[in-house]
């Protein structure tokens, strides 16, 4: 009987795999022609101008817990057990890798801003929207192999990166075309431990001590890619209500979480309460009780981590055959070729690129209830969306074992406009999605470690959030 590992959620953005808000989700992520609420800061900042509120926030729990499983044999056909000292992960191992944290959205139309009275034309047709998604409680966890050949998951191997954030603007240049542009924030984090070193005097003269000295500081930059999108209605009288096109270009965004700068400097820290052996090279006199003479210099710099979201672009038709209905599309391209795998070099063999479709459906209706609760229910939507990922690993039967499967995703959602004494709306949303990952098989046959493996498994994702639209 073979044990499958659970793994857990590991790219560098949440909005990459699960998305960038609620109604985005629950729509199969087919957004970039809808692009009407704050998640067009990550989807099409272009949609943006279709916003009418000058202030609409909304804020909300994410959840997603990935269950994938890898199941490895030996060479022999037998589970695989991990080699002492070799291996800092048991493939066979099991935790629990579930992920949360707060989403927000905020967005604006600036014509609508009171303060401005009678805004400069140009002002009227900017808008603005920034979505963010923070994990807690957690801290960036990752786990990286040993070797090239340890198995490892492509998207789901440890935590969802700390943060992941869009902020955009947009300009109507006409009332059938918009453009908009934007910034994704990535960060890079290492443990500099420069300062480390062993103390040979320690180690020699001092029973049960190492001499190891751990001197650790974190470093954390970060760096900005951009979005870029456009979005187009026919310029023609009663259709810019029915049809939108939507076309969106995202860079590529790596992440790096490591060692970084290291060190494990061999050297010589002279007793409190005896001779000291060695003499200052500038003075020539002995070294005094606690002079560090350096031996041998061990310096490095590594990278465990590279996430990964590679460069893609995604075109969107959205049609609203009648008025309560609207149907839409995507199809996107994600450069995977140009993925890089631990160390930052190419995987063997170099993936290839993929080609995602995806599509949504939403129906609202208006309760119109005499009772007086439910009459002010403004409006109830009801949404739905299905895509396939393919994945972008090919035959991955040689040295490295980076295991992924293709993906069906399904997507259910609803949302709830409420008016309010003060506020325009008040608003709740919500959303489950499922993963379903098709298992994939490696033969392994020129691997000199490791023989078969399996993966596959789900991933279940829900949420709900409030909002309020002045």
């Amino acid at each position: 009987m073979i044990c499958p590992t659970r793994a857990a959620g590991q790219t560098p953005l949440f909005f990459d795999d699960i998305g960038a808000g609620p109604r985005a989700i629950a729509l199969g992520k087919a957004f970039a022609a809808v692009a009407d609420d704050a998640s067009a800061a990550y989807y099409n900042p272009a949609g943006l101008t279709q916003i009418e509120s000058p202030f609409v926030l909304d804020v909300g729990y994410l959840y997603s817990k990935p269950q994938v499983y890898i199941k490895v044999l030996d060479n022999d056909g037998n589970p695989y057990k991990p080699m002492y000292l070799l291996e800092q992960r048991d493939p066979s191992r099991d935790s629990d890798v579930s992920t949360g944290g707060i989403w927000l959205g905020i967005a604006s139309n600036f014509s609508h801003i009171g303060v401005f009275n009678d805004p400069p034309g140009f002002l009227r047709n900017i808008a603005f929207g920034a979505v963010m998604f923070y994990t807690v409680p957690d801290i960036n966890r990752f786990w990286n192999p040993q070797r090239k050949q340890d198995p490892y998951h492509l998207r789901y191997n440890y935590s969802y990166c700390l943060l992941n954030s869009a902020t955009s603007i947009a300009y109507k240049v006409t009332d059938w075309f918009s453009l908009g542009g934007g910034v994704l924030i990535r960060m890079d984090t290492f443990q500099n431990t420069e300062q480390n070193y062993v103390d040979l005097y320690s180690l020699l003269n001092v029973p049960g001590d190492t001499g190891f000295r751990l001197r650790l500081k974190t470093e954390v930059k970060l760096y900005t890619e951009y979005v870029l999108g456009l979005l187009v209605r026919p310029p023609i009288q009663g259709w810019q209500e029915r049809i939108s096109l939507g076309v969106v270009y995202r860079r590529e965004i790596s992440g790096y979480y490591g060692t970084g700068k290291s060190s494990n400097d061999i050297t010589y820290v002279c007793p409190v309460d005896g001779e000291c052996p060695f003499t200052d090279p500038n003075t020539g006199e002995p070294g005094t009780p606690g002079s560090k003479f350096l031996l041998v210099p061990l310096k490095a710099f590594s990278v465990d981590y590279i996430g990964y979201n590679p460069a893609q672009i995604a075109i969107g038709l959205a049609v609203r055959p009648v008025r309560r209905l609207r149907i839409s599309a995507d199809v996107t391209w994600k450069d995977y070729s140009a993925f890089k795998f631990f160390w930052a070099l190419p995987p063997e063999p170099r993936f290839h690129d993929t080609w995602s479709p995806g599509v949504g459906i939403e129906y609202f209706f208006e309760p119109r209830s005499k009772k007086a609760f439910f009459k002010k229910f403004r409006k109830i939507t009801l949404m739905s969306g299905y895509y396939y990922e393919p994945s972008p690993v090919p035959d991955m039967n040689g040295e490295m074992n980076i295991l992924d499967s293709d993906k069906n995703v399904v997507s259910f959602g609803f949302r709830l406009d409420y008016l309010m004494k003060s506020l325009d709306i008040f608003r709740i949303q919500g959303y489950f999605q499922l993963h379903l990952l098709n298992e994939r098989y490696l033969n392994n046959r020129q691997d000199p470690l490791f023989g078969e493996m399996w993966s596959g498994g789900e991933v279940y994702s829900g949420g709900i959030t409030i909002g309020i639209e002045l």
